[in-house]
């Protein structure tokens, strides 16, 4: 990714009057000043300013167009670093989301075969046996569900400590 180029210049005066002569009478004369100037030159960018590419060009020649294709080179291959990451998100977030579905399924499943089960014990005369199968299953599916909750919110709350 190409990144724009920047050239920033301040200056700064500052003007100091000086004592005014003793020779003169007080308000009649010329006040003496000093003036300061600084100038401060700074450049941001990929490259490096065209003044500097001119001479690296007159020390090397060639080099102002070697530097470009550096340049372009490392923003192609940043550029094509990036997709790939973003590839590989994509694939990591999908396998979370197929994990999730399949837990989901799984849970529902277990939760209609502890139902059937439940009501098969209370068909054939066993109503503890059908009720603590019953207890059981909902109380766990909850706790389930509330753990998986809660370590959500811890799992974003806290950085990862690797």
């Amino acid at each position: 990714m190409k990144k724009p180029c920047r050239t920033q210049q301040m200056t700064k005066s500052n003007r100091r009057p000086s004592a005014p002569d003793k020779k003169q009478p007080s308000g009649k004369g010329l006040q003496a000043s000093e003036l300061s100037v600084e100038k401060y030159e700074a450049y941001s960018g990929p490259l490096p300013d065209p003044r500097t590419l001119e001479h690296y060009n007159m020390i090397i020649p060639g080099a102002a167009e070697r530097i470009l294709i550096m340049a372009e080179k490392h923003a192609d291959h940043y550029c094509q670093m990036e997709k790939e990451l973003l590839e590989v998100q994509k694939r990591l977030a999908d396998q979370d989301h197929k994990q999730k579905a399949r837990g989901q399924l799984y849970a529902f499943f277990t939760s209609l075969v502890m139902t059937a089960l439940s009501a098969y014990a209370l068909w054939s005369g066993h109503p503890k046996v059908a009720g603590a199968v019953g207890t059981t299953t909902i109380v766990a599916l909850v706790t389930v569900f509330i753990t998986g909750k809660v370590s959500k919110e811890q799992g974003a709350s806290e950085p990862d400590k690797r």
